[in-house]
Formats: structure tokens, sequence, C-alpha cells
């Protein structure tokens, strides 16, 4: 009878620990899943998904809801003069800088190639606009410092909920029209 117990408390045991240990690797997994692997940042679908669930609860709690779409300039040109390894090692760094300037609330993804986004929770434009200023100033410091190509550059836009948007594609497509217009404005000066 000792015996019979002993081996069910083991059978027990054995068949936690293998539960536990999926359900470890399962969850590990779906996060993967959801992270660029290049970045770590949300890849494409999960900030989609992200950035639309948080345009529920503005919408629930009538917030403010602020998507900045960033563009890193002539990265074409980045990997053709130092190669694909340090243009990987420039887009994790945009990365970490994108990262360390948000809120923890806020989300940001890689959205693919060099192109990020940024929700920032509970925000207007203005909110946005002192966001990508603190980027700028970190970006340009990492240049001085020769972290980051001499010149080194990103070109941004800005859409904001309710006002300008009310939807993550009406959000997308005004902040990329307006990445567009600082690209052209650029190309100006």
């Amino acid at each position: 009878e000792a015996e019979r117990r002993l081996n069910d408390s083991l059978d027990r045991l054995v068949t936690e620990c293998v539960v536990a240990y999926f359900d470890r690797a399962t969850e590990e997994l779906a996060e993967q899943a959801r992270r660029d692997p290049l970045t770590g940042l949300l890849n494409h679908q999960a900030f989609t998904r992200g950035l639309e669930s948080e345009l529920e609860r503005a919408k629930r709690y009538e917030r403010g809801l602020t998507l900045a779409f960033v563009d890193v300039d002539a990265f074409k040109g980045i990997n053709d003069t130092y190669g694909h390894p340090e243009g990987d090692r420039i887009l994790r760094r945009v990365a970490e800088i994108l990262r360390e300037s948000r809120r923890g609330s806020d989300l940001v993804g890689r959205m693919g190639g060099d192109e990020f986004a940024v929700c920032l929770i509970e925000s207007d434009v203005e909110t946005g606009g002192r966001f990508l200023s603190r980027v700028s100033d970190l970006l340009d410091e990492e240049s001085s410092a020769r972290r980051l190509p001499a010149g080194f550059a990103v070109s941004a836009g800005l859409a904001s909920y309710p006002h300008e948007g009310v939807t993550a594609d009406a959000l997308f497509r005004l902040a990329d029209e307006r990445l567009y217009d600082a690209k052209r404005a650029k190309a100006i000066d």
C-alpha cells in the first residue's frame, strides 16, 4: 500500500512538472511570436493588435492617443556603406532609444525594415511632439558620440485620436503621410 501511494505521488509530481514545463514553454513561444527577432520590439501584427486595443480603451474612457510613425532616413545607404551587420546594429540602437524614450504604458514596435511605430497612450499631438524631440536629442547624442553614423537622422509623422482619426488604419495613413511630408521637407533643405 505504501509503495502504491508513493508511486501515485511520484506520478502526480511528474505530471505536474511536465505540465508546468509545457505551460512555460508555450508562454515563451507565444511571447517570441509577438516580438521582432532583431530588435525585441513588438512585431507589426502584435503592435497593430495592441494599438487597436488601446483605441478601444481610449474610446471607452474618452482619452486621447497619439501614433508616431518613424523611419530611418537613407537606410539603404547605411547598409550599402557600412554593411548589413552595422545596419542591424543601428536598427537595434534606434529600437533601444524608442523604448527608453517612451513611458512604460506606451507601445513600441518594428513595423518592418527601418520603420517603427509608437503608440503614446493618453496623449495628444503636443505630447507626441515632445516624445519625438526626446528621440531626436538622443539620436543626436549617439551621432555626436559616433555610436551612429555622422548625420544620422530619422523622419517621423504623428496622428492623434480622436481629432485626426478614429481607427488604427486612419491613424497609420495620416502618420505615414506626415512622415513622407517630413522626408520631402528635408530633401528641400
